[in-house]
C-alpha cells in the first residue's frame, strides 16, 4: 500500500507541472517495471487542480474503466485530472 501511495502521489507531482490538456497514454519506469497509464487533462483546468485515480479491477483494463465510467464528462464539469493506470497483470489462486 504504501508503494502504491508513493506511486499516485509521484504522478500527481508529475502532473501537476507537466499537465497539457487532452487524453493521452504515457508510462512510468517503477521499480524496474514500465507502467502504463491514461492521463486526462479536461482543456478548462487550472494550476493546481484536483487529480482522480481511477483503479479497475481484476479482469478489466485502463481503457475500459476510463471509457466506461464517465469521469471524462466529470472531469470536464469539474476541471479535474484522470488518471486511470493498468494494473500488473495477476491472478487468483482457488487452489
Amino acid at each position: 500500500m504504501k508503494k502504491i501511495f508513493t506511486l499516485l502521489m509521484t504522478v500527481f507531482f508529475c502532473l501537476s507541472i507537466f499537465a497539457q490538456s487532452g487524453q493521452t497514454t504515457k508510462t512510468i519506469n517503477w521499480g524496474g517495471t514500465e507502467r502504463q497509464y491514461i492521463e486526462y487533462v479536461p482543456a478548462n483546468v487550472s494550476s493546481p487542480a484536483p487529480v482522480l485515480f481511477v483503479l479497475h479491477g481484476l479482469g478489466d483494463n485502463m481503457a475500459n474503466m476510463f471509457s466506461g465510467t464517465g469521469f471524462k464528462s466529470i472531469a470536464d464539469a469539474h476541471g479535474w485530472i484522470v488518471i486511470t493506470p493498468q494494473a500488473l497483470p495477476a491472478s487468483i489462486d482457488f487452489g
